[in-house]
C-alpha cells in the first residue's frame, strides 16, 4: 500500500522486506507480528522511498534485546549508505551504542551539541583512572609527587584523579611499577546530560 501510494515498483517492496528481515512475514497479518517485528515494519515503511533523512522517535521502546541489537546494527547500515538518521530518545544508554553526534535539548533549547567523541573529551578531564598494582604505595607516591590524587578502593584498586591514563602508564614504565590494570573511566551520554543539567541548575 505504501509503495503503491508513492508510485514505487513492487521490486522495492521485496528489497525493503529483505533488508529489514521481514521477507518470511510478508503474508502475515500485522496484528500477528511481535512488537519488534512491528517496529521493523515501521522502519521498512519509512525507508521504502529511500529518504535522505530518516527521523525516528523513541524507536527502541519495548523492544527485546535481540531486536534492540538488530536496530542498532541496522541504523549503522542505513547511515553508512548515506542516509542521515535522526533519533529522538530518552534512552541514553541505548543511544550511546550508535550515536555519532548528539543534540541535548532542555525546555526547548539546545544545551549542548556536537560529536559524541568531542563531548566525551570535554567532560573527561575530571574522570578518574582505575589502576590495579601490587605496588600500591609506590604508585601512590609517584602519582602524588606528579600532581595527582589517589583514592584507595575497597577491592585493592586505586582511583587516580588529576593524571591521564597515558601519564600514569608513563610513570609506571619509567619507575618500573608493574600494572595489572589501567582503565580510564568512560564518560557516557548519561554523564554528559547530567553534567549539562547540573550546570543549568
Amino acid at each position: 500500500m505504501v509503495a503503491a501510494a508513492s508510485a514505487l515498483p513492487p521490486e522495492r517492496v521485496d528489497a525493503v522486506l529483505d533488508e529489514t528481515g521481514l521477507t518470511e512475514y510478508a503474508r502475515a497479518p500485522i496484528k500477528a507480528l511481535s512488537l519488534g517485528l512491528k517496529q521493523r515494519l515501521s522502519i521498512a515503511n519509512a525507508i521504502i522511498g529511500d529518504p535522505a533523512i530518516l527521523l525516528l522517535d523513541e524507536p527502541t521502546n519495548g523492544l527485546d534485546p535481540a531486536s534492540a541489537v538488530w536496530f542498532r546494527d541496522y541504523l549503522r547500515f542505513v547511515a553508512s549508505n548515506g542516509t542521515t538518521v535522526l533519533v529522538s530518545s530518552h534512552h541514553l544508554r541505548e543511544a550511546d551504542a550508535y550515536a555519532h553526534d548528539v543534540v541535548i535539548l532542555d525546555a526547548g533549547r539546545v544545551r549542548a551539541a556536537g560529536p559524541v567523541a568531542a563531548l566525551r573529551a570535554a567532560h573527561s578531564a575530571d574522570r578518574p583512572v582505575n589502576v590495579r598494582t601490587e605496588a600500591r604505595q609506590r604508585l601512590t607516591d609517584l602519582v602524588v609527587r606528579h600532581g595527582g590524587h589517589v583514592v584507595a578502593g575497597a577491592d585493592a584498586s586505586l582511583q587516580v584523579h588529576g593524571l591521564s591514563a597515558a601519564a600514569i602508564g608513563g610513570l609506571a614504565a619509567a619507575y618500573r611499577v608493574p600494572l595489572d590494570e589501567l582503565t580510564p573511566e568512560v564518560v557516557t551520554l548519561e554523564d554528559i546530560v547530567h553534567a549539562v543539567s547540573q550546570r543549568l541548575s
